[in-house]
């Protein structure tokens, strides 16, 4: 489900130059490769909303430095009308269905799962200052011999050292403009951290405090979305303090000799790219999957039913958490195919009742099943024991053989000749 956000990343440099070029140089030259690669920036929103908090931000920034605040907004204003207007043709429908978008996702307290997945969040500060917090898809990281990994941590920790010494060697710049822009990207990394770190230490529950009372933060309910800011800011910090190794020290450049090893450490250790490292921990591709025999009996007889009615499927979740399988591997993702159903289903990151619904499952709640799923025309229940959910209520007290059971016991409800298949005998009760 991630995979467009590299497309995204790997055009936000371009997007946020040219803008930066447009806006405070007034060099309208950079306007194609701002519209070119603004395509493939808005394909992350997540990404879009980061990149242009930071633009908007250094844009006040040196607008105000420079007394030319005024201007640069009018600027910023202009161009994102053209933006607008270039994406009108999915704006505009965007902007009908908002109210429905809104409510199914800002204002719906089940989207998120309550955060769960942020407050157990892998990126620590340790794991952010190293940027080897992206959950477990940091393939450089994982290239990396086990017995070399923590070395490896501990010399990156080090280059922090020699980043902050840069800024200290810049002392005699202090005063001058140019010196304040590098110490905005230093304050803007560090003000992100609070954000990005979740559910870990320091100020863990200051952090959840802003997750759970700003809605917008429900677009970030997974991890990997906001380490865009480390990811983006670092090279920055990096690049200033290496020109200033240079101008202020005569090993400056022998400095960065000393880097670079480190930096391809795992290169240089393996031999190659990390391919053979990788292949034997099962890092070294995409994993595709299939669907497994049942769950294709179940699409096909939805295909081929003439009747009127809905599907529910427990957990009733969109975007899951797969389990090992024979036909897929552990890992979190959406199931599309759930949006081209013949007989529509319906799941609890965007509906109240169908968190509800799988909420009073879970929790092994006291509920009339046939009566309440006939008042949305549920007329089939599938049990799916290769997922789990990850961001409902249910994501640690969701149990297959609980629910498979409790189905079971219901007279009004029948089993099928399709595994973990029920089906309401009266759907009008």
């Amino acid at each position: 489900g991630s995979w467009y956000m590299w497309i995204s990343y790997a055009a936000l440099p371009t997007f946020l130059l040219s803008q930066f070029k447009l806006i405070i140089d007034g060099s309208k030259k950079y306007l194609i490769s701002f519209v070119v690669a603004s395509f493939f920036a808005i394909s992350s929103l997540q990404n879009f909303i980061i990149i242009e908090l930071i633009a908007i931000l250094y844009v006040l920034y040196v607008g105000y430095i420079s007394s030319n605040l005024k201007l640069y907004l009018k600027r910023y204003i202009l161009l994102h009308a053209v933006l607008v207007l270039i994406n009108f043709y999915w704006l505009f429908n965007m902007a009908l269905s908002f109210s429905q978008v809104s409510s199914s996702i800002f204002q719906n307290e089940s989207f998120a799962g309550d955060f769960s997945s942020i407050k157990t969040s892998s990126q620590s500060l340790l794991s952010i200052l190293t940027i080897d917090g992206y959950l477990d898809r940091n393939m450089y990281f994982h290239a990396i011999p086990r017995w070399l990994q923590q070395i490896f941590i501990h010399s990156i920790l080090s280059v922090w050292f020699l980043v902050l010494y840069g800024f200290f060697l810049a002392k005699t710049q202090w005063k001058s403009k140019k010196i304040t822009f590098y110490f905005f990207w230093l304050f803007i990394f560090f003000l992100s951290i609070v954000i990005v770190k979740g559910g870990n230490i320091p100020f863990s529950d200051f952090t959840m405090y802003l997750y759970q009372n700003f809605s917008f933060l429900k677009l970030y309910r997974s991890p990997q979305h906001l380490m865009l800011f480390p990811a983006f800011i670092i090279p920055m910090i990096i690049s200033f303090s290496y020109v200033s190794y240079l101008k202020n020290l005569r090993a400056g450049k022998y400095i960065l000799l000393l880097i670079i090893p480190i930096w391809l450490g795992a290169w240089i250790i393996n031999g190659d790219l990390g391919r053979e490292t990788l292949s034997q921990q099962n890092r070294d591709h995409v994993d595709l999957f299939k669907l497994s025999p049942d769950l294709e009996r179940v699409y096909k007889k939805d295909e081929d039913s003439s009747k009127d009615y809905r599907i529910i499927f427990l957990p009733a979740v969109q975007s899951p958490r797969f389990l090992n399988t024979e036909y897929q591997r552990k890992g979190q993702g959406n199931m599309p195919e759930y949006l081209y159903l013949k007989h529509p289903t319906f799941t609890s990151e965007y509906s109240l009742f169908a968190d509800m619904f799988e909420y009073s499952m879970c929790a092994n709640r006291n509920v009339n099943i046939p009566a309440y799923l006939a008042l949305f025309a549920v007329q089939e229940i599938y049990v799916r024991k290769d997922i789990l959910p990850e961001f409902s209520r249910c994501r640690t007290t969701f149990g297959h053989e609980l629910i498979t059971r409790r189905l079971d016991q219901d007279k009004k409800i029948l089993k099928t000749f399709i595994d973990c298949t029920f089906i309401i005998k009266n759907l009008f009760i």
